[in-house]
C-alpha cells in the first residue's frame, strides 16, 4: 500500500478511539493488515528478532546455513503448534537454535563425532540443552512429525550419489513431512522415493545456492 493510503488508515482508526494517545510510551500498539481483499486492525506484537543472537555462535563453518534461513526452514517446516522436528545431519546445530528458540521440540543426529560436539557446544552456549547424538541418521529408529536435511555434498563431504540417496530415503521413514536443502535438484528422487513436492525455491549466500523443497509423504 502507498504511504498516504496507509497514513489515512491509520487517521480513520484513530479517530474512532476514545482518549488521549501517549506516542512516547504507549502500552498497546495497533496493526492494520491488508490481504486478499480485506483489512485485519488488531493488536501488534513485535518480533525483536532475538534470534540474530545466534549469529555469533562459537562454532560455525563459512558452509553453514545462515541463522536467518535457518528460521526460515523452521517456520516452513513446523506450520503448526505442538510438532516434533528432527534435523538428521545437524551440522553445527544451526537448524536446532533456531527451533529450541521458538519452543519446538527437536532432536539432531551427527555422524561426526567432532561436529557433534560443536553443535552441542553452541546450543549449551545459548542455554540449550544437548540434544544432538553423534550417531549415523540411517540408524536411528524414531519417528517425527517433520525432518530438516541439509543433505551433505561432495565438494565438502566424501559422499556419493547412492548415499545421499539413502539419507533422503531415510527421512521418508523418519517423518510425515520434510524439508530438503541441497546444492542441486532432486524432484525425481522426491518423487521416485514416495515425496510429493508441495513447494521449492532457491535460497543464495554469497556465489553459493540451495535448493529448498517442501514434501509430504504420499498417502
Amino acid at each position: 500500500l502507498s504511504y498516504d493510503l496507509r497514513m489515512e488508515l491509520v487517521r480513520s482508526c484513530a479517530s474512532r478511539m476514545k482518549g488521549i494517545g501517549c506516542i512516547d510510551e504507549e502500552a498497546i500498539q495497533l496493526g492494520v493488515l491488508y490481504h486478499e481483499g480485506i483489512y485485519y486492525l488488531g493488536y501488534l506484537y513485535e518480533d525483536h528478532q532475538t534470534w540474530q543472537k545466534h549469529l555469533k555462535k562459537p562454532q560455525s563453518y563459512s558452509q553453514s546455513i545462515s541463522a536467518k534461513d535457518a528460521r526460515a526452514l523452521v517456520n516452513i517446516a513446523c506450520g503448526k503448534n505442538d510438532i516434533t522436528l528432527v534435523d538428521p545431519c545437524a551440522g553445527v546445530g544451526s537448524i536446532l537454535l533456531e527451533a529450541m528458540q521458538m519452543g519446538v521440540t527437536c532432536e539432531g543426529y551427527e555422524i561426526n563425532k567432532g561436529v557433534a560436539w560443536k553443535a552441542n557446544r553452541n546450543l549449551e552456549y545459548f542455554g540449550y540443552p544437548k540434544v544432538v547424538g553423534n550417531m549415523d541418521m540411517l540408524e536411528v529408529d524414531k519417528h517425527y512429525d517433520s525432518a530438516i536435511l541439509d543433505i551433505p555434498y561432495n565438494l565438502y563431504s566424501s559422499i556419493t550419489k547412492a548415499q545421499q540417496y539413502q539419507l533422503i530415503k531415510k527421512s521418508y521413514d523418519l517423518a510425515d513431512t520434510f524439508v530438503l536443502v541441497s546444492y542441486e535438484p532432486f524432484d525425481d528422487v522426491l518423487e521416485e522415493i514416495g515425496f510429493e513436492i508441495k513447494e521449492k525455491c532457491l535460497i543464495k549466500k554469497i556465489k553459493m545456492h540451495r535448493y529448498v523443497y517442501y514434501c509430504e509423504v504420499k498417502q
